[in-house]
């Protein structure tokens, strides 16, 4: 894990997103872009048409995002491997091609959308990002203050085979933190055992024989988000793991009815695995 994009627009919560990657880049020896996506101003009318020309608006952006970074010198201690990078574009477009051009490890973003329930996750650039960029990402709560992770939960249905893709990232990040691994089934319990949930559920135990792991079923009684807040809480766990099917488990987690819990009091960032 090399390289660790952070998207920036200025907000409390990419504040808290960018010193979170920062100390989790130190803990992994990483190398942090802070990145904005910026567009042009658009004129009111007709005379206000003269526009400022393309290099000077870059010029003006990158002082603000330099001055980002001094700012959050004063609230860390940064390590010396930190760029800034500006480009002119709709965010989310502009995010998902610099991680891929810059062949980014993990993305870090903070949690926007003015505070809405609805557009805690489903209608955020947080989202896009997450079903565009093909890399990992760890959406960081308003409140989270970094601690190495040392407990980490990966929750999961077992509704579809888990892939290699996600097994060897699970690995990685167990070994990375020196974590211990706890696979949370969320199941509610009424539901029946199929024969595909039983094989994908022995395909995952021996994918991870040579991970530390421990296996537990969650017991649901209608509140997921409450349920997994709990047993995060009782676990002592540091970073809650998924992989954003559609229409699936991040959808359930994230959805009008239960966003307004893990929004305003979960500590606990979530990393979504790309499969």
């Amino acid at each position: 894990m090399k390289t660790i994009l952070v998207p920036v627009d200025y907000s409390e919560t990419s504040v808290g997103a960018a010193i979170y990657a920062c100390e989790l880049a130190k803990l992994l020896s990483a190398k942090v872009t802070l990145f904005h996506a910026y567009h042009p101003p658009i004129p009111s009318s007709e005379y206000d048409a003269v526009l400022i020309p393309d290099i000077d608006l870059e010029k003006e952006n990158m002082l603000l995002l330099e001055n980002f970074k001094r700012d959050l010198s004063k609230q860390i201690s940064l390590n010396s491997n930190i760029e800034c990078e500006v480009k002119i574009g709709f965010a989310v477009d502009e995010i998902v091609t610099t991680a891929i051009e810059k062949k980014v490890d993990l993305v870090i973003m903070g949690i926007s959308g003015g505070g809405k329930v609805s557009e805690y996750v489903l209608g955020s650039n947080t989202m896009g990002v997450i079903r565009k960029s093909g890399v990992p990402m760890i959406v960081v709560p308003p409140k989270a203050t970094f601690k190495k992770p040392a407990v980490l939960v990966f929750a999961c249905d077992y509704k579809r085979e888990v892939s290699a893709k996600v097994i060897a990232s699970l690995k990685e990040y167990v070994h990375a933190f020196g974590a211990k691994l706890l696979v949370l089934n969320l199941e509610k319990p009424s539901v029946g055992v199929t024969f595909e949930k039983a094989v994908n559920g022995i395909q995952l135990e021996n994918a991870l024989s040579t991970t530390e792991h421990s296996l537990h079923f969650l017991p649901n009684t209608g509140d997921i988000a409450d349920e997994m807040n709990k047993f995060i809480d009782s676990h002592d766990a540091d970073l809650l793991i998924t992989v954003p099917h559609h229409h699936s488990l991040l959808h359930r987690i994230f959805n009008k009815s239960i966003t307004k819990h893990l929004a305003f009091h979960s500590h606990v960032p979530l990393l979504a695995l790309q499969e």
